[in-house]
């Protein structure tokens, strides 16, 4: 039996050379793949962490919360203050400072947080997930995250929100007096309105007259307040009737609270007796 052996060939060193240039080629495109997707999921997670920042701030008006803003009445002097009550008003009814004081008909105000769920480390949510610190700017309200080359101002920054963050509304109440409108109003008798709308000012850790507004009423008298803080205010209405020949006015005075939406444009009519 005869066999026909053929020689076995190797690679050749240009062969091996090409083989290796391919694989590192390959090796290459993976590992920036790779870095691309982890920088991407970075990205990601550090919008989805200033988003909940923001909410903490801001709170969820559309579901009636109002947050750090709403409970103190300004935006957060650092973020620092979202986790650390230090230094901070304790959560509770405020009165004013007027003889005799006024309380805040049941709303309270002051820190109630922590308005993060942080866990047990309070720094946490200071740096984004390349490491690098948020820039808040309390004027603002903004946050920004440097990126992945923690340069501010360049290409890669991410920034939310992306506007500057409008806290206030206003409120426009039409007063009427409940029956007939002008059945006072014969014989020289006067109905008076006097509406005032309360606020909240943290540094005093008091209650304090936003506005007033005194007006004669016929038919109805609206009466307009503008750039009240976002949240809960109490809203005080002193009805004076005064009867001709009569020194002494017939006065009542009615609560309500206010709910005031950021950015928002109230409208609302209120009937007293």
């Amino acid at each position: 039996m005869t066999y026909n052996l053929r020689p076995i060939k190797g690679f050749t060193l240009l062969e091996i050379i090409v083989v290796l240039a391919i694989m590192g080629i390959l090796a290459g495109a993976t590992t920036t793949m790779g870095f691309s997707l982890l920088n991407r999921a970075r990205e990601k997670a550090t919008f989805e962490e200033m988003q909940e920042i923001y909410k903490a701030i801001m709170g969820n008006p559309a579901l009636g919360t109002f947050g750090f803003v709403g409970d103190m009445g300004r935006l957060p002097d650092n973020l620092t203050e979202l986790a650390d009550k230090t230094g901070q008003p304790d959560y509770d009814i405020k009165s004013t400072t007027n003889v005799p004081p006024e309380d805040s008909n049941g709303i309270k105000w002051g820190w109630n947080g922590p308005y993060l769920n942080i866990g047990a480390d309070l720094q946490s949510y200071n740096n984004d997930e390349w490491g690098h610190a948020y820039i808040y700017d309390n004027v603002t309200g903004k946050i920004t995250s440097n990126g992945l080359d923690g340069v501010p101002d360049t290409f890669d920054d991410v920034i939310y929100p992306p506007y500057e963050v409008s806290y206030k509304g206003d409120v426009t109440l039409t007063v009427f007096v409940k029956g007939t409108p002008n059945q006072y109003e014969g014989g020289g008798t006067t109905i008076t309105i006097e509406v005032t709308i309360y606020s909240y000012d943290n540094q005093s850790d008091k209650m304090y007259q936003f506005g007033t507004i005194n007006s004669v009423v016929n038919e109805g008298k609206s009466f307009s307040f503008f750039g009240l803080t976002q949240g809960f205010h109490p809203v005080k209405i002193k009805r004076d009737i005064f009867y001709t020949g009569i020194p002494e006015p017939d006065s009542k005075t009615f609560w309500l609270n206010m709910n005031i939406p950021p950015r928002g444009q109230i409208h609302q009519d209120v009937y007293v007796e």
